[in-house]
């Protein structure tokens, strides 16, 4: 059935799905309060909402959530308890809680404003104590600046490239929803043009969801060379804790060459952002100063609350503290009934909120390693003995002798997993009906390049489909042809349409996106942009099937393990085309991605051709990526030219 044909047909289900939104200006200009406040009658006589400091922090801090336009609205939660409630309405009756089902829209509470500008430009970085000269920084610093904002606010982030960068940029907000705004996802060539140098663009992310997670650029191969850096919701936490660090924990490989370049050079592993190339390469030579090992410094008796991060290009993660337990509070942006451990596993776009209580076990020390060993399902090679060494606990503040502490057994994984499925249960759980599209399972598969696309060797296809990987074009993006019926092969369009055939479900909410995803012989973190995901059927290569339950695990990034496959389920709640793609940064670039076209014809009605300041953004944006590149000739026009993915 072609798009005008069924654009009656749809009318209905776009009307039920534009008066949810209280973000897209196009959609539904206003914003309703949490549970509509004029439900309170006296409204006038209500107080301004409350402005806090986020848990964990010192009043000294100078960010505070700001929740005044919330009239009546109180803070429900006191330093250190009761940490799981965030906002009490009124009337004491209503909490925005962790147990909120935050996929509702309605139930996002009324931040504010909070605006970030940041300078794109090319420089060298200092990280482990050897120059890397290649780095794409923002603000001049790697890892980039730290965004913070607190549940229900609206981050701002204008990116300026500055005019003798060489390559265009994009920014993508890793996790986020963007409910209604496939626009701001900052993929290049499906969501926008890259931001050409000498230009600027400004994303707007409603925070919906809260938690741990990083912002990076998602042109070709630029995130591993610098452009990243660590982004912070505040919100309620299913376990209390005292303190939070001033930072994220950033877990990252760490190349020093290019990774536009496919030649490594004595690739390290960074935490927080430093390192030492002496304990990745025994006998190297620093030539600048070594700022590694990352320092954290407890007080005996007090709970911490720690944002686990993975960035890397290549390699997954174990986590651990030495005698120390750890409690995991949320995977990715799910928040979780919390399990005890000693140590976890981290692949690449994986977070994980810990709370570690600073009681040593079986220990008089006061200093203790925290180790970051690579995992089986990714590492950039053999390095030195003491590697996986990265930071420090230390109760003293001291910067003294090492650690001699002992490591736990389990602090070296000698398995490709994620963490167990039984172990990720959700505080609001899912039930999701069956699959509403028809999709056959997909294969990833390694191919030899097609034709005049030598970089291009990965794909996701259809079993006993023709090899297709992905490859986008920078100019052209998919956001400004949403109106389109065909589309070229190398977009890799998924339809997600539900046409008369599939027409088994009554309301939009109903409709759930179901992909089994089969690997080959390689491990691959799997990143779905747009939508958490449930997780069925998790199967290794031996045929063994991961148990879970009794609630349905989900986040956002998940590992197919090699020779494996697993099924994943979304609502198709989101119009518009979003992507997925392995996170390992050299398979993306090699064409593993395709694109979930959800719901193309609600997508053409909140950004309708001709009259959508969404587009006419867009373009003008194009506008000036074709400018630049027509100034700038050959040998200076190639990073016009896609020779990868171009995500």
């Amino acid at each position: 059935m072609k798009l005008v044909e069924r654009f009656l047909a749809a009318f209905t289900r776009l009307l039920e799905f534009v008066t949810l939104s209280p973000y897209h200006h196009e959609v539904a200009p206003s914003f309703q309060l949490p549970l509509a406040v004029d439900h309170y009658k006296d409204v006038t006589a209500l107080p301004p909402g409350p402005i806090f400091t986020p848990p964990g922090y010192n009043t000294s801090d100078d960010f505070q959530c700001n929740y005044t336009a919330m009239l009546g609205w109180t803070q429900c939660w006191t330093p250190g308890n009761h940490l799981d409630c965030w906002l009490t309405s009124p009337d004491g009756l209503t909490n925005l809680s962790i147990n909120t089902n935050y996929e509702n829209v309605k139930n996002t509470p009324f931040g504010v404003h909070r605006y970030y500008e940041y300078n794109v430009t090319a420089g060298a970085v200092d990280a482990d104590g050897l120059t890397f000269p290649y780095g794409k920084l923002l603000n001049g610093s790697f890892p980039g600046p730290w965004i913070r904002a607190c549940w229900g606010d609206t981050v701002h982030l204008k990116v300026n490239v500055d005019p003798g960068f060489y390559q265009g940029v994009s920014v993508h907000a890793h996790g986020l929803r963007q409910w209604t705004k496939m626009h701001m996802d900052g993929v290049p060539g499906i969501t926008q043009c890259p931001i050409a140098p000498g230009s600027s663009f400004e994303y707007v992310w409603p925070t919906t969801q809260y938690g741990s997670s990083w912002y990076h650029s998602h042109y070709s191969l630029q995130y591993p060379d610098g452009l990243q850096g660590p982004l912070t919701i505040h919100g309620p936490s299913s376990k209390d804790y005292d303190y939070a660090p001033a930072l994220p924990l950033i877990l990252t490989d760490w190349n020093h060459n290019s990774a536009f370049n496919e030649s490594s050079l004595k690739p390290c592993i960074l935490l927080g952002g430093v390192g030492d190339i002496t304990k990745c390469y025994p006998g190297t030579t620093n030539d600048t100063e070594i700022k590694g090992p990352f320092r954290l410094s407890f007080q005996k008796g007090q709970r911490y609350l720690l944002r686990v991060i993975n960035t890397s290009y290549r390699a997954g993660f174990t986590f651990s503290i030495d005698n120390h337990e750890m409690w995991v509070v949320s995977a990715d942006f799910v928040p979780i009934t919390p399990y005890n451990t000693t140590a976890i596993r981290v692949n690449i776009g994986q977070r994980y909120n810990i709370v570690v209580v600073a009681n040593p076990i079986n220990s008089s020390d006061t200093s203790f390693w925290i180790r970051t060993y690579q995992s089986p399902c990714g590492s950039v090679g053999i390095l030195g003995p003491n590697y996986m060494n990265t930071g420090i606990i230390n109760y003293d503040n001291s910067t003294g002798p090492d650690p001699t502490s002992t490591q736990w057994p389990n602090a070296l994984s000698k398995e490709c997993k994620d963490e167990p499925l039984l172990n990720i249960q959700p505080i609001v759980p899912w039930s999701p009906p069956g699959p509403s599209n028809s999709d056959v399972p997909r294969n990833i598969s390694k191919h030899s390049p097609l034709p005049g696309l030598p970089n291009l060797v990965y794909a996701i296809n259809p079993i006993n489909s023709d090899f297709q990987p992905l490859q986008v074009q920078w100019g052209n993006p998919t956001f400004t042809n949403l109106q389109n019926t065909n589309w070229p092969n190398l977009s890799v369009i998924v339809p997600e349409d539900f046409s008369a055939e599939f027409n088994n479900v009554t309301s939009f909410t109903s409709k759930w996106i179901y992909l089994n995803i089969q690997s080959d012989h390689h491990y691959h973190p799997i990143h779905l942009h747009g939508h958490d995901f449930a997780i069925f059927n998790l199967t290794y290569s031996d045929n063994s099937v991961e148990p879970w339950g009794p609630s349905v695990p989900r986040r956002d990034v998940f590992t197919v393990p090699g020779g494996g496959s697993a099924t994943i389920a979304f609502p198709a709640d989101n119009p518009g085309a979003w992507l997925l793609h392995c996170h390992i940064a050299g398979h993306a670039s090699s064409g593993l991605d395709l694109q979930v076209l959800e719901d193309q014809v609600a997508a053409n009605g909140i950004w309708p051709k001709g009259n959508s300041s969404a587009l006419a953004t867009a373009s003008s944006l194009c506008t000036s990526w074709s400018s630049w590149c027509t100034a700038h000739p050959t040998p200076c026009a190639t990073p016009c030219v896609e020779t990868d993915s171009g995500v």
